[in-house]
């Protein structure tokens, strides 16, 4: 399985953090969550609601970092 250099996936991963941003540019997400962190009080939303782009991000950033089968290191061993 082919996987892209580091430069390339930091790229990649500023692209689809541009582009969620700009999906979810409406949302006061980044203002409660910032209070919450400054107060220490849990949020009144789970915090997914609060960070929608962070699914995104994770999904890609896994795809960047797939590995082939052949490089598995933790199977048992005949």
């Amino acid at each position: 399985m082919f996987q892209p250099s580091a430069e390339a996936c930091d790229q990649q991963l500023q692209r689809v953090l541009q582009l969620a941003a700009q999906q979810h540019a409406g949302g006061n997400g980044a203002a409660q969550l910032k209070s919450c962190l400054e107060t220490g009080k849990a949020p009144a939303v789970p915090v997914s609601e609060l960070t929608p782009w962070s699914v995104t991000y994770q999904q890609e950033l896994m795809r960047l970092l797939a590995w082939g089968e052949h490089e598995a290191v933790d199977y048992p061993v005949a």
